[in-house]
């Protein structure tokens, strides 16, 4: 199985918009050479039901048009890397649209990341003819005890106690 790509929904100086360049792929003749598109819709600090223009979740549905309309509606998205940190050295936040959350420092509660988790799983289910596999990033916290929020986007601490996400996935339908 042949997944393109990883997408991150932010565009910088040093990288492409997953719009771009999945129209690129199309426009070069790349339809037939993928099984699936991979994308990362992280939404923190909202939530995936979050209506925002600025939610990337909703970057999914402009994907999948793109594939529809080149004829791939057959394919998946496939969301291979979704989650918050629920640990760093700045603040913890709630979901809100409010910022400012500085990236890199804040971090989401667990009960944040819990409800994270929860519309999660109630998004996919109303996509789920056309999204593939979802990942949650990560299982177990690199390390819970780190100033980095990257040691934080578990639902098990690196001490392995559950946290509440971990609650909220077990019990999901």
């Amino acid at each position: 199985t042949v997944v393109v790509g990883g997408f991150s929904p932010i565009s910088t100086s040093s990288t492409i918009d997953p719009i771009v360049f999945m129209k690129s792929v199309y426009a070069t003749g790349g339809k037939n050479n993928f099984d699936a598109l991979a994308h990362h819709p992280y939404t923190y600090n909202l939530s995936p039901a979050s209506t925002k223009p600025w939610n990337y979740w909703y970057q999914m549905y402009e994907l999948y048009d793109l594939m529809n309309i080149n004829g791939d509606a057959g394919k998946k998205i496939w969301v291979t890397e979704y989650g918050a940190p629920t640990g760093g050295s700045g603040k913890g936040h709630e979901l809100s649209s409010l910022l400012p959350f500085m990236y890199g420092r804040d971090y989401m509660t667990q009960n944040a990341q819990s409800i994270m988790m929860n519309d999660l799983v109630s998004e996919i289910s109303k996509i789920k003819s056309w999204v593939g596999p979802v990942f949650w990033y990560s299982l177990v916290d690199v390390d819970s005890k780190s100033g980095d929020p990257e040691g934080h986007f578990g639902i098990v601490t690196s001490q392995m106690i559950y946290k509440t996400a971990f609650d909220t996935l077990k019990n999901s339908k």
